[in-house]
């Protein structure tokens, strides 16, 4: 008797002992893992890992640029073909909210795209917007066709569209004329008025790498695009 009350007892502290290891826990819901499974991580004293650096095309040459001090003249039409993903001639939309974008902003309809970074359109790029109504943004008039030097500043969290330079990369369009008329009114070495062709002719030549710039430029910052 004495034997089969000490198992019973012996049992019965085995099975509270087990209920209470591995008793369905009201927080996490992977299973349980028996002790020897459990391992305490000992806190690391070493210091940090460094950040990964930065990724260069070797392919191409690099140009270090400080985004504290990137101000571009953008007063010739290298400079301005140089900061954009896409040049085009385009017809400019309503007006509309894109939350992506970050408020309110205007649609073109591309008419013809003139210079494209690689010589390929992105999808992205389809009908590209430019932000409208904020302090620094270039006001464009629906159902005016405009020339656009147009980019994605990408030196974000959250990418951004906009004219390369602000005004100085935005001009009407004279279809009759083929002509083309600057909105900006700052000083530029481009003349008020050319033809389309004189300025297409100045784009960089389409054979030339161009030179990577790392880290990315703050092309949309309102430094940037103010003048």
């Amino acid at each position: 008797m004495v034997s089969l009350l000490v198992v019973l007892t012996f049992g019965t502290a085995i099975w509270s002992a087990s209920s209470t290891r591995h008793a369905p826990s009201l927080v996490m819901s992977r299973p349980e893992r028996t002790p020897s499974a459990i391992t305490v991580p000992t806190p690391s004293t070493s210091a940090p890992p460094a950040a990964p650096p930065i990724a260069v095309d070797p392919t191409r040459s690099t140009i270090v640029i400080d985004p504290n001090t990137y101000h571009p003249n953008y007063d010739t039409i290298p400079s301005l073909a140089g900061d954009s993903i896409l040049v085009f001639i385009g017809t400019a939309g309503r007006l509309f909210h894109d939350p992506s974008a970050g408020g309110t902003v205007r649609a073109f309809t591309v008419d013809r795209v003139l210079d494209a970074l690689d010589g390929i359109v992105p999808q992205c790029c389809a009908t590209p917007e430019i932000p409208q109504g904020h302090p620094g943004d270039v006001p464009v008039v629906s159902g005016v066709t405009y020339l656009v030097f147009w980019t994605i500043d990408s030196s974000t969290a959250a990418p951004t569209s906009c004219v390369v330079g602000g005004t100085r990369g935005l001009f009407r369009y004279d279809a009759a004329s083929e002509t083309v008329t600057r909105v900006s009114m700052l000083p530029s070495h481009i003349p008020t008025s050319l033809t389309l062709a004189q300025l297409v002719s100045q784009f960089p030549d389409p054979g030339q790498p161009v030179p990577e710039r790392v880290p990315t430029p703050p092309v949309c910052s309102p430094s940037v695009t103010g003048g």
